[in-house]
């Protein structure tokens, strides 16, 4: 799809959205950047994200100098019914339930009923956990900052909670965490969670249209949320509050809670400042620093500390429904949204250098490629001028280059991968017929410090799509079509690719060597097609020194 701003081609749309907006706001929003945008630049810019991400309905508030300054509710809570989304529309808040729990936490903290730092077993035994010892060793500071050891879901097929490493030792996203701390929270105050949130957080900051159990009025007023354009058979009706991801919101009333954050409202000093100081730094190459800036963590919230100050943020998402808020308290300044499909986080990338800059150079980049399942940004890496292709998520993500035909010759091009096991495959696609019809050449950089001979086979590999995947290829024609590099770089380091394609032959180079690190014949029919930049499964990449050198014919 073809990221292009043309405000033109959008006025009837955004006459639509625009009779949905409660208020027009006349006074220029500032970006913490300091630049000005204009209301109705914003009012575009939401139209034509809403359009070419077929986002069915957002909510929207943008926060300056601590008060809501800008507001939309647009598009359709149901696509089918064409209900339209209003003030009064509540999405899934999914994983932005835990900031809000957290905030309830320290209030509880404050009042001497919990502490930070005190075992939760000694609170409350935890049965499903109580065949590890390790387990003993948790605390709230830990659930809060996401160190339990616990996975961020225990294995569905066996229902068994397991301790994946020392509690305390490290950074890994846990929902299961916010679950055992709930049980503990409910226990100590002898109160339903969704009692103890309403009257810690919600009455003191007069947020009245959150909830987080199933009601008449979710019911009337909840939106339909939609998964690859498909609205999923069921309906989410949490029968009890959980604190890891049950609340229903709209952007309205949740900037009531980052408005109160900012006015440092309902906390001590000293409670507001343990809320959000730093409590632990991510891995360096976690998909949450690389893709999100997300560097530490706090009670709750990710940090994101820049040469604007450190901004605070939390996202959710169920895939029929995502959302995202981030603020800088000092400046008092940030932004929430909540919308009911899974392109999410895909738009939150675009507004958030929206309003963190007042510009949209990402997009402008978007005019020279076609972009696919990612965001793509300039960014210098290494003291190297890269384009990096970033957003993990489950498919493959190409940039084509738009108006380029590759026929055969030479591709040669730096990349930069990560060691994240899993989780850096990085190369070149070419010979596309479509974005899923194409050959690729890629390479799996965190198998490169590896000593394991089996895994060395698999650092690189060559495939055609759809007729020869990986696990066809894997299955009938194991390691044909991957190799191992004599000299494999660094997993973190640049390290330069020349791909030779002629006369039916595929051959790779790698560092320059004189040696070709895999030969093998072409396994498509095609020889001639689009070619791009290329990352696999929840994989970034960073691309640099791209040249493509065409066979004379």
């Amino acid at each position: 799809m073809k990221n292009q701003v043309i405000v033109p081609a959008l006025l009837m749309f955004l006459l639509f959205i625009l009779t949905m907006s409660p208020s027009h706001a006349q006074t220029p929003i500032e970006t913490i950047s300091g630049n000005k945008l204009q209301a109705k630049v914003i009012d575009a810019f939401l139209g034509t994200q809403m359009k070419e991400l077929q986002m069915p309905g957002l909510s929207i508030a943008i926060i300056n100098n601590g008060e809501v300054a800008y507001h939309r509710a647009l598009g359709y809570k149901n696509l089918t019914t064409e209900v339209k989304v209003d003030q009064n529309t509540l999405f899934e808040a999914a994983s932005m339930t835990k900031p809000v729990f957290a905030y309830a936490v320290i209030k509880l903290v404050e009042k001497g009923i919990l502490e930070l730092d005190k075992p939760l077993y000694l609170y409350l035994p935890y049965d499903d956990i109580a065949h590890d010892e390790r387990y003993k060793k948790i605390t709230a500071r830990m659930v809060l900052t996401h160190c339990t050891g616990f996975p961020n879901w225990r294995n569905k097929k066996f229902q068994e909670l397991e301790i994946l490493f020392e509690p305390g030792s490290t950074f890994s996203y846990s929902g299961e965490g916010f679950s055992y701390l709930g049980k503990v929270v409910a226990h100590l105050t002898g109160k339903n969670l969704e009692t103890v949130v309403q009257e810690e957080v919600f009455s003191p900051m007069g947020i009245e249209n959150s909830f987080f159990v199933w009601n008449d009025y979710l019911g009337q007023h909840k939106a339909t949320g939609y998964f690859s354009g498909q609205s999923p058979a069921r309906v989410y009706k949490p029968l009890v509050a959980h604190m890891a991801g049950s609340l229903h919101s709209e952007a309205m009333d949740f900037a009531k809670f980052m408005i109160g954050i900012m006015n440092e409202r309902g906390l001590s000093d000293a409670g507001m400042h343990e809320l959000l100081k730093q409590q632990i730094t991510l891995p360096p190459h976690h998909r949450f620093v690389e893709d999100y800036g997300q560097s530490e963590w706090s009670l709750g919230f990710a940090r994101s500390p820049g040469p604007y100050g450190v901004a605070h943020s939390h996202g959710g998402s169920n895939g029929d429904f995502e959302s995202h808020f981030e603020f800088f308290k000092d400046r008092k300044i940030g932004y929430v949204f909540f919308t009911n499909c899974g392109k999410g986080a895909a738009f939150n990338r675009r507004l958030n250098e929206l309003l963190r800059t007042g510009k949209l150079e990402s997009l402008e980049l978007e005019k020279e490629m076609e972009v696919v399942n990612r965001s793509i940004r300039k960014r210098t890496v290494k003291d190297r001028a890269a384009i990096e292709l970033y957003g993990s998520t489950n498919g493959d993500g190409i940039a084509w280059l738009k108006d380029k035909e590759f026929t055969e010759g030479v591709i040669e091009v730096d990349l930069l991968g990560s060691d994240r096991q899993g989780e850096s495959f990085i190369g070149m696609a070419f010979y596309g017929a479509d974005n899923s019809t194409y050959d690729c050449l890629y390479f799996r950089p965190y198998l490169f410090d590896s000593t394991d001979p089996a895994e060395q086979k698999a650092m690189v590999q060559y495939l055609s799509l759809p007729n020869f995947g990986f696990y066809k290829l894997r299955e009938e024609r194991p390691f044909e079509f991957e190799a191992a590099i004599k000299t494999p770089p660094k997993a973190e380091d640049w390290f330069h690719a020349r791909i030779e394609v002629a006369n039916g032959q595929l051959k790779v180079f790698v560092n320059h060597a004189d040696e070709a690190t895999l030969s093998v014949p072409l396994l498509s029919e095609r020889r001639s097609g689009k070619i791009g930049f290329w990352v696999g499964y929840m994989s970034s990449g960073r691309f640099a020194n791209l040249e493509i050198t065409a066979n004379k014919k």
